[in-house]
């Protein structure tokens, strides 16, 4: 494990203790729905809540959680229900991503709930 590693993913390596929140991008068929709330698909900085979720913060922030197949947090592939900690940095894959890349991103079977070990993914740094 490295110095940026709990037990469960990785602790952001920029994270403040004060810092309540997290930065979110968005892919592909989902920039729109970001787009239509005022938000940066590219990536944005969103407040989070204690105990909140992907599915609660997209929820608050406008943003139909069923449009979203896969989450990456902090380069792991995680499920939807995941608690977020403040300095998480979240990546939205959308449904429709072709068979061989959801399989290589790790991303079936991760919707809500899904015990499967998480799969790492090297390639937001």
């Amino acid at each position: 494990m490295t110095e940026h590693q709990t037990a469960t993913r990785p602790v952001p390596p920029h994270s403040d203790a004060g810092e309540q929140n997290v930065t979110i991008r968005a892919f592909s068929f989902l920039q729109p729905a970001f787009k239509k709330q005022g938000l940066s698909p590219n990536e944005c900085m969103v407040s989070i809540r204690p105990d909140d979720t992907v599915i609660t913060l997209l929820e608050r922030i406008g943003v139909d959680p069923d449009l979203v197949e896969g989450c990456f947090i902090n380069r792991l592939v995680e499920s939807m229900d995941t608690v977020l900690k403040p300095g998480d940095r979240i990546a939205l894959i959308p449904p429709g991503t072709p068979g061989p890349y959801r399989y290589l991103l790790g991303i079936r079977g991760k919707k809500k709930g899904d015990d499967e070990k998480a799969a790492t993914c090297s390639s937001w740094s």
